[in-house]
């Protein structure tokens, strides 16, 4: 028998009692949609939300979340809207959901930041995690992705704390944004008060679906160290602060392996910029690294050279690396 168009499934009635159970008391329903533009902040005892619309006036709304001492207030547009009983992690949680479960929705960007600010040695304490959690459980009830073009995250990890240790606080996001709709990727390692140095290598998150998919990916920060350079091939353009000396060799072994995926219009057409902090690189020679490390057999399908490069305001060395091939007809892969 042909289902109606109108007939909901059991999936789809499913999905409505979970949404309706997570909306038991929220405050999206009062906002004006459609918003293309979230930026999430986590601060000290507050979650606040920046919303933008492009395709209207522009103008920025802000809700910020607070809670102290188990007395929880929501701030809309600086004005205080109203007192709850609700934890103002668990409130923050329930309408970010609301505000990007609709399928049809396209941001065009998307940021989860935090700030600095002091806080308790107890590991279990942290803020951010309890939001972070609890926005995961809720795009679990979801039976698609989200469809985000620039995706941005500020996170941190700790050996000793499962939650966070692989990147776990991007993972509670990134898994549940469409592929085929991302184009830049960029992620921060935020440095906590009084913490030793340490050193994300990026190893789960280059796993994804979403890593391989995007365009563009920005790593333009001191606490990210990559130990596998094959998971920077494949980009039109790579931002990566921390490049040394002795790394380049890997570097540019792992882009003379690189295979393009099947169906993939840069299977013989493909560069990659790289886009390193301004450093000693005037006297490497990358034509001397291609004789030494690649195979004699990709040689003659392989260059690397170097230019200084100004990028968002920083002097930096931009290091092309990819096939010699004419690049001005290398075709577009997505818009």
């Amino acid at each position: 028998m042909k289902r109606r168009e109108d007939e909901l499934t059991l999936d789809d009635l499913l999905t409505i009692i979970r949404i309706r159970h997570i909306a038991r008391e929220r405050i999206s329903k009062y906002i004006k949609l459609p918003v293309d533009d979230i930026k999430v902040t986590i601060e000290n005892r507050k979650v606040k939300f920046e919303l933008r619309c492009s395709n209207c006036c522009g103008q920025v709304r802000t809700i910020t979340y607070q809670g102290s001492g188990g007395n929880y207030k929501v701030y809309f547009s600086d004005t205080v809207y109203f007192d709850t009983h609700i934890k103002y992690q668990t409130l923050a949680a329930k309408d970010f959901f609301f505000l990007v479960q609709n399928e049809r929705m396209m941001f065009r960007h998307l940021v989860m930041d935090m700030t600095w600010h002091r806080i308790r040695r107890n590991r279990f304490k942290y803020p951010f995690i309890s939001f972070h959690r609890k926005v995961q459980k809720y795009l679990q009830t979801l039976n698609h992705q989200l469809n985000v073009v620039f995706f941005a995250m500020r996170f941190f990890e700790r050996p000793d704390d499962p939650r966070t240790f692989n990147q776990g606080l991007a993972m509670t996001i990134l898994p549940f944004i469409r592929p085929d709709t991302l184009l830049t990727l960029q992620f921060r390692v935020w440095k906590m008060f009084n913490e030793p140095d340490y050193y994300v290598n990026m190893n789960t998150v280059s796993q994804t679906e979403q890593w391989r998919a995007c365009l563009k990916l920005d790593l333009w920060c001191e606490r990210i160290r990559i130990q596998d350079y094959s998971i920077l091939t494949g980009f039109d353009m790579v931002r990566l602060l921390n490049l040394p000396q002795e790394d380049l060799d890997k570097l540019v072994l792992a882009y003379a392996n690189f295979i393009s995926p099947p169906g993939d219009p840069w299977d013989q057409f493909w560069y990659t910029d790289i886009l390193v902090r301004e450093t000693d690189f005037k006297r490497t020679e990358f034509n001397e690294i291609i004789r030494r490390v690649v195979p004699k057999d990709k040689r003659l399908a392989f260059y690397a050279k170097k230019q200084l490069f100004t990028s968002f305001g920083v002097l930096s060395w931009k290091i092309r690396i990819g096939r010699k091939i004419m690049e001005a007809i290398r075709p577009e892969r997505r818009n």
